[in-house]
């Protein structure tokens, strides 16, 4: 029969494989493949839909509501001004290196919360109210900020 023993020791086996794959892939795409498979093994799907201690779900929710209705209302300097002081203060915990322990993903709001503001840069950037300096600007100080 199987012990517990034994399944531990196949899923170290497979984790083992599995690393091998991330440090040999050939292609973005594999590695990919393999990054998911080992998360998964991990419990990546069940900690991902969690609360936890590390992450302020609430605030998170609230601010991207936030962003979203100053998106929605093309109130795009308030908008720059909000993406601004969120990435900088790092709203909810989203920056916490504990939100970022698996190699394809985190909680699933963080990750919308960066795709909307994923979207929401890019709108920034081909809006034509915002005038190129100030533009340049702003993306000067996040990439400050960020690189």
């Amino acid at each position: 029969g199987w012990s517990r023993g034994r399944h531990a020791e196949m899923k170290d086996s497979e984790r083992a494989q599995l690393m091998q794959l991330l440090v040999d892939a050939p292609s973005y795409d594999a590695w990919r493949a393999a990054a998911r498979q080992l998360d998964e093994l991990n419990g990546f799907g069940e900690w991902r839909e969690k609360s936890t201690e590390y992450f302020d779900a609430k605030l998170a929710r609230l601010r991207l509501d936030t962003l979203k209705s100053l998106h929605d209302s093309d109130d795009v300097l308030n908008l720059m001004h909000h993406i601004r002081a969120d990435l900088h203060r790092g709203i909810g915990g989203i920056w916490n290196p504990r939100m970022h322990v698996y190699h394809t993903g985190s909680k699933r709001l963080v990750e919308e919360y960066m795709e909307h503001v994923d979207q929401m840069l890019q709108y920034i950037l081909q809006h034509p109210r915002v005038p190129t300096k100030e533009k340049y600007t702003f993306f000067m100080d996040l990439g400050v900020t960020y690189s």
